[in-house]
């Protein structure tokens, strides 16, 4: 703090960072923190401008402020701080304090994987694979989101695991898939959780294995995972259908056959009469859980 009001910034900026997080002895206050941490980034320290917009974009210490934060993101970004150019990206993408735009959410996003933002990179990842706001690219898609999924981004190996398991931009590959889901699951994502338990009742996985995920994606309240627990091993959670159910049943009558084999499940759980033909579709064309469920009848 001495230092801080000798006018080094620098000390601005980490007593800031000391206040928001409540470390290094400091009594956390996030109040306290946006006033040093301003000070610091008017001073051009690149982080001091960075932690502000976090503060700022999230609301604490004060009132939300997301323009204020972009403004802040901007400058830091310019100054190659990886954690601002995703922050920034994510704004543009959303709206957030500044106008929506894809073009610029990619740009941004982009520096900041690059920078090794690893939320940026699962962005991006996303973004790149379906051409939103940059070329379609699929290779440096599928390299961002491999670079998320190594960094502890569970969504993203989710993503990586859906590529490999439909075969759609990516070599199909089951056993890659499954490995996939199970990183995310460990990392609590309960869609992952899911997933992986759909591929463990084949491809060399055991109903034991698929309870354990179902149940853990359960307890996070996975509507679908609950109702695997409820169809399959006896689970007593009461499965209320939701708008999932018809846009799974959409995409089955487009010809998913995963989604055929998850909506049949729900509406086995449900007592929904469409159970059946969606079952029988879907384990006549070999997915493991439809055929899981037509078994347990």
């Amino acid at each position: 703090m001495a230092q801080c009001q000798k006018g080094n910034v620098q000390s601005c900026g980490a007593a800031g960072a000391l206040y928001a997080s409540g470390g290094g002895g400091a009594s956390r206050d996030e109040k306290k923190a946006r006033e040093l941490l301003a000070k610091g980034c008017d001073g051009a320290d690149t982080k001091s401008c960075s932690n502000l917009g976090v503060l700022l974009v999230q609301a604490r210490g004060g009132a939300k402020d997301s323009a204020g934060a972009a403004k802040s993101f901007e400058k830091a970004c310019g100054d190659a701080d990886a954690l601002a150019c995703g922050m920034l990206g994510m704004q543009y993408k959303s709206g957030d304090g500044v106008s929506k735009d894809d073009t610029k959410s990619a740009s941004y996003l982009q520096k900041g994987c690059e920078g090794g933002n690893d939320l940026a990179c699962a962005t991006v990842g996303k973004m790149l694979l379906e051409g939103a706001g940059v070329t379609k690219d699929v290779p440096k898609g599928v390299d961002a989101l491999k670079r998320a999924c190594d960094g502890g981004q569970a969504g993203a190996c989710v993503d990586l695991g859906m590529l490999s398991e439909i075969g759609k931009d990516a070599p199909k590959n089951p056993i890659l898939a499954k490995l996939l889901y199970q990183r995310g699951c460990f990392r609590g994502n309960a869609q992952a959780c899911f997933a992986q338990g759909r591929m463990e009742l084949g491809f060399g996985g055991t109903p034991e294995m698929a309870k354990r995920a179902f149940e853990m994606a359960c307890f996070r309240n996975d509507n679908l995972s609950c109702a695997a627990m409820k169809v399959l091993f006896g689970g007593t959670r009461t499965i209320v259908p939701g708008p999932e159910s018809m846009e799974l049943t959409n995409r089955c009558n487009s010809g998913s056959v995963r989604d055929c084999g998850i909506a049949g499940l729900l509406n086995t759980a449900t007592g929904n009469p469409m159970a059946k033909s969606q079952i029988e579709r879907a384990c006549m064309q070999q997915d493991p859980l439809a055929c899981a469920v037509k078994n347990k009848k």
